[in-house]
């Protein structure tokens, strides 16, 4: 039968219902949870008590020049190092007379 025939029956249904209910609002009442703690971890302060525009300073140090330090100097100093190689290792081959055919300059 498609309606209850006692009031047992219509308990159990609206019973059913609530815990239904109940379950789909706690499971949204979750995921909002966890997107707002997101948003705040990302925005707010990190376990280390540093604020979002902290980090980013530490960001923005290792973007450009600055003696020796930042990301930009150390990928320079390995440019730097990898032309010298280069150079001593051409002078090698001039020296010992290997043929440079295979080499591009």
């Amino acid at each position: 039968m498609l309606l209850p025939d006692s009031y047992l029956d219509e308990w159990i249904l609206a019973l059913a219902a609530l815990v239904v209910a109940v379950g789909v609002i706690s499971k949204f009442a979750y995921a909002a949870y966890k997107a707002i703690h997101r948003i705040d971890m990302t925005l707010g302060v990190d376990k280390r008590g540093r604020t979002i525009s902290e980090r980013l300073e530490r960001v923005e140090y290792q973007l450009f020049p600055n003696g020796g330090n930042s990301l930009v100097d150390r990928v320079n100093q390995i440019a730097y190092d990898q032309r010298t190689i280069e150079g001593e290792l051409r002078f090698m081959k001039d020296y010992m007379g290997i043929a440079r055919h295979d080499d591009v300059v």
